[in-house]
């Protein structure tokens, strides 16, 4: 986070040494008595919290807690709403693709610019992915897009059928919801925009 500590009642921008605590990740500054301060807290991707704190009535020897929180019960109802919109548009998908058809016809096939990796999970705070769930496996790579979920992918094959069997070795070792994305021009399709599209032939 990036904080930001401003006096209210004496000096306007007041400069702050801020630490760490190892142990629990709180941000500890001292700040002087007889004063009000607004604490300005910055994360990406995430509106700016404001928050107060006074000090008009706090001993020297006084300690006091302020919390941010970046989740918000609207925040957490869009995001409910992309799932379900998400979960309806994978039911549409998965009526009209056949996989093993898709396979047969397109496994090996390749196209300039396009590349097929394997997701192994999705997450809205990144920090929940176990990395221990794929060691001895591709490099993972993690990137958050629009909708703000982190997502983890490995590999970089040319051809489905090269993804297709590092998917079936993710999926013995317990990582059951894995499948294969498409890149293509750096965009994620589909497989089956692949067809509909006439990126591959």
């Amino acid at each position: 986070a990036e904080i930001e500590i401003n006096s209210s009642i004496k000096t306007g921008k007041f400069s702050s040494h801020l630490s760490t605590d190892n142990t629990s990740g709180n941000f500890n500054t001292r700040l002087p008595l007889n004063d009000e301060y607004e604490i300005i807290v910055k994360v990406p991707k995430f509106p700016q919290q404001v928050l107060t704190v006074s000090t008009l009535q706090v001993d020297s020897s006084g300690a006091l807690n302020v919390y941010a929180d970046f989740t918000s019960p609207d925040y957490d109802k869009k995001l409910e709403e992309l799932k379900i919109s998400v979960e309806e548009k994978l039911k549409a998908y998965r009526r009209n693709f056949d996989p093993k058809q898709f396979q047969s016809v397109y496994g090996n096939a390749r196209t300039d610019m396009l590349v097929f990796e394997v997701q192994v999970a999705a997450y809205k705070f990144y920090e929940n992915f176990n990395y221990n769930n794929v060691k001895g496996f591709p490099k993972i790579i993690r990137h958050t897009d629009p909708d703000q979920i982190t997502r983890f992918t490995m590999g970089n094959y040319s051809t489905y059928n090269e993804a297709k069997k590092l998917l079936e070795k993710i999926r013995k070792d317990n990582l059951k919801d894995a499948f294969i994305i498409a890149v293509y021009k750096g965009e994620k399709k589909q497989l089956l925009q692949l067809v509909q599209e006439n990126i591959l032939k």
